[in-house]
């Protein structure tokens, strides 16, 4: 890292300005110049400090709002549904009217970050001169998370973690309070949360209450928690400003136009397929009876999410003024590096590495996928027999030259996963085997070597019966057992599937590593000298790639204009939905609002803002996250984005892209005046 920054240190130049809104800002580097000037204001640190310890993380891809001093937590009814039971359609609200009837949800993390400190200088220092910067760098990462865990005594359940950001040029080490007593006080029935199902998603206009309440506690009582946000009770006016807090996940904003390219012609088009097949087979599977029906729903729900994310994606990639701008800026940079000539040198020929590592991967990616990368398709048992397996062979293996998934927290994550006490149903767990074999055959040919080798002979449905049928992993005693003996217990009372996996691990493992050699190593390595050209050219002035790690975000409350189709003006979207126009929406069907929604009409105020849009840049994960108004009360909950704000994985578009939340009025109005929970709104409202 030093050597680069030396080789490209003539390379800044004059930055060329992001869009008004744009970015994921880790909270040492907020662009408050910027915010001054598109909004005459810019948070202080005082600010900062308690949207900070306000700002929650939910395992599994969520975000969240701190908001009562007695722990409790704002966040997506989506986020907390396996907790809340509300996956199948009419499944009822839930509602602890007091303390004693809170639910623990076990399994559910929420972290609350304390502290967030810049360690680049300590990395850079420790892997100073060595001759290996990764084993140097990875060391003192080691040393700083140890370090800052002995901080804090056990009972405080600190948890830390170093985050890397601009492709290795700055470092954070984030402090969390970590929460595994985490109980359900409040969440909607489904048909108020996922009001209007499908039709409605990634649309607006749109009045969902998609909200839930859960509760933060510390040796059996409730959490402490005087750092926590408070809800406003005013009405959002437009044009307000709007500043979101949350753990956004991955970015894909540093992808070239070649890797864009690839995935709009060859993985996006390829993943849409193959989980439309999915799809049918599980509507297939669901259709055998109610509760065939009920397993098939969360399922067929998150496939239809992600099916129209994946079509939103390719039409957001498909826009040619969306590559035309990637080009561009691409042009933009290699210029500003040609003007030098260590940057020169030092950037080489990344582009067209990255070009020709894409081209690789598109004549074996159906193979990888489906061997190596996706095995089972979403199985439980398939990634139970896989884990098992592999730690047999990799456990007497030194840690550095393990797989990935098999070291450190990956590994302690992973055990839990396998021996937890769950077990899935067997006729949902056939139809995902039966089809990921079945497609196996189609996309890779039935007469290749692998595929025969991982048929043996069967007919893919006759192969995931049998395997079902046979298998002893949906006994967790059983799983248990093969993960802390190995390979002798394996070999002792073999299991069927496990002989499955082992048969076909061999050419798993050669995909991998052609993978790994062919087509992830120098794309890292051309994406690693491109970021820090970028970086050196811009420094900080653009937010880095997200990590499902803090960040902020600013905008305003803003409609829209639609982009006009076959000569037609597009359609002007307003800002916000009201009270009046979710019963206007459900009108005389019934079957659309719950009962409690209806018998309480009279008791709203049918002016009231429901949901609204605001301009904040956003992507998955940020679901749960406040939004702030300049005094650091929470205005609403993100709960979505619009179908433009999908493309949001690869660019930004202030004039498209808009975030949907659920406004703090009608969280308050409802908790009242629907559910009758009116400890839980004072709570909410109290200083």
């Amino acid at each position: 890292m030093i050597k680069w920054i030396a080789a490209l240190a003539a390379l800044a130049l004059a930055a060329a300005p992001a869009a008004a809104d744009e970015g994921m800002w880790p909270f040492d580097a907020v662009p408050a110049a910027a915010m001054q000037q598109a909004y005459g204001w810019a948070p202080d640190q005082p600010w900062l400090n308690r949207a900070m310890r306000g700002a929650a993380r939910v395992a599994g891809g969520c975000s969240a709002a701190v908001a009562s001093g007695d722990g409790l937590v704002l966040t997506n009814s989506h986020c907390v549904a396996v907790c809340a039971r509300n996956t199948e359609p009419d499944a009822p609200a839930f509602v602890a009217d007091v303390r004693a009837n809170e639910r623990r949800c076990p399994g559910l993390v929420i972290d609350v970050m304390e502290s967030l400190t810049d360690v680049t200088a300590d990395i850079a220092s420790a892997a100073a001169g060595g001759a290996d910067f990764a084993r140097a760098r990875d060391a003192e990462i080691a040393r700083l998370t140890r370090a800052c865990a002995a901080r804090s005594a056990r009972a405080d359940n600190r948890w830390c973690e170093v985050v890397t950001l601009y492709q290795g040029a700055h470092y954070h080490l984030h402090s969390y309070r970590r929460y595994t007593d985490v109980r359900l006080v409040f969440a909607p029935e489904r048909r108020a949360a996922y009001f209007n199902g499908a039709a409605d998603n990634f649309r607006f206009p749109r009045t969902a209450f998609d909200v839930a309440l859960v509760r933060l506690y510390a040796n059996g009582a409730p959490a402490q928690t005087p750092d926590h946000l408070q809800l406003r009770d005013r009405a959002l006016a437009e044009g307000e400003m709007t500043l979101v807090a949350g753990h956004p996940g991955p970015t894909e904003r540093s992808l070239t136009s070649a890797q864009l390219v690839f995935q709009r012609d060859v993985f996006l088009p390829g993943r849409a397929a193959a989980l439309a097949d999915l799809r049918a087979r599980l509507a297939n599977y669901a259709s055998r009876g109610p509760l065939e029906a009920q397993h098939a729903a969360a399922p067929l729900f998150t496939l239809d999410n992600t099916l129209r994310a994946i079509e939103l994606r390719r039409a957001a990639l498909a826009r040619p003024d969306a590559l035309a701008s990637v080009e561009a800026a691409e042009r933009d940079l290699q210029a500003r590096i040609r003007r030098n000539a260590a940057a020169t040198r030092e950037t080489g020929d990344a582009w067209n590495e990255i070009a020709a590592a894409t081209r690789a991967y598109a004549t074996f990616i159906a193979a990888y996928q489906y061997a190596e990368a996706r095995p089972g398709e979403g199985s439980e048992l398939i990634g139970w027999a896989r884990a098992l397996t592999r730690w047999a062979d990799e456990r007497d293996t030194p840690e550095p030259e393990r797989l990935r998934a098999y070291t450190g927290a990956r590994l302690a994550a992973l055990r839990a996963d396998v021996t937890t006490v769950s077990a899935p149903e067997p006729g949902l767990e056939q139809t995902l085997i039966a089809f990921w074999l079945s497609r196996l055959a189609t996309d890779l040919g039935a007469r290749t070597p692998l595929t025969q080798r991982i048929l043996g002979g069967e007919a893919p449905d006759a192969l995931a019966l049998r395997l079902v049928t046979t298998t002893s992993l949906f006994d967790a005693g059983v799983r248990t057992r093969y993960w802390e003996e190995g390979a002798p217990a394996i070999a002792a009372a073999p299991d069927p599937l496990l002989e499955f996996m082992m048969r076909f691990d061999s050419d798993a493992r050669v995909l991998r590593r052609r993978y790994e050699t062919e087509v992830e190593a120098p794309i890292a390595r051309g994406q690693e000298r491109i970021s820090r050209a970028r970086y050196r050219t811009f420094g900080r002035e653009r937010a880095p790639e997200t990590t499902f790690t803090l960040r902020l975000s600013y905008g305003r409350v803003a409609g829209w204009r639609e982009p006009p189709m076959s000569n037609s003006q597009g359609a002007e979207i307003a800002p916000f939905t009201r009270v009046s126009d979710l019963y206007a929406r459900a009108g005389a069907a019934t079957d659309l609002l719950s009962p409690m929604w209806a018998a309480a009409q009279s008791k709203l105020d049918a002016d009231m803002v429901f949901n609204a849009v605001t301009t904040n840049d956003i992507i998955g994960g940020n679901s749960g996250s406040p939004v702030l108004d300049r005094s650091g009360a929470v205005v609403g909950i993100v709960f979505d984005g619009n179908e433009h704000s999908l493309g949001g994985a690869y660019f930004y578009d202030q004039n498209l892209n808009r975030t949907v939340i659920v406004t703090s009025p009608i969280i308050l109005a409802a908790l009242e005046r629907v559910y009758g929970m009116e400890a839980v709104a004072r709570e909410l409202r109290a200083e």
